[in-house]
């Protein structure tokens, strides 16, 4: 709907990636300019490639990266879809990436767990007249 109003909207999701109706991971879904520019596999609940596990899932370290360094260009709008224990506890996954969000983007819609919310805000010095539930 925003897109079509003219709001640019940048940022990455997480998809989850379903097989044999079970959930096997999740897939990144990269955002600029309102289109999706790239979907790449990210997580899966058995090893992969190169892919390092952490937190009970199989992570390309690559994907990380990627967003780390990929050129969102101007957006009305950063999404970042999801900020949990591995980037709040463990300082991996899109913790880098999230900082950077949140210095250059002015308006950002980050999704978190509820119980990481204290933990998020703390991290990013999120204030709590900017948090939505």
């Amino acid at each position: 709907k925003y897109s079509q109003e003219g709001v640019k909207i940048a940022g990455f999701v997480s998809l989850p990636v379903f097989e044999n109706k079970g959930k096997i991971g999740y897939d990144i879904v990269i955002n600029k300019y309102s289109k999706e520019a790239e979907r790449r596999r990210l997580a899966r609940n058995s090893p992969f490639g190169d892919a390092k596990k952490w937190r009970g899932f199989w992570f390309d370290e690559l994907v990380f990266a990627k967003i780390e360094g990929f050129d969102f260009g101007q957006c009305d709008i950063f999404l970042i879809d999801e900020i949990g224990p591995l980037e709040l506890v463990d300082k991996k996954g899109f913790y880098n990436a999230a900082k950077r969000v949140y210095t250059t983007f002015k308006n950002t819609i980050t999704v978190v767990r509820s119980d990481c919310l204290e933990k998020f805000c703390e991290t990013f010095g999120i204030k709590g007249d900017k948090i939505l539930c």
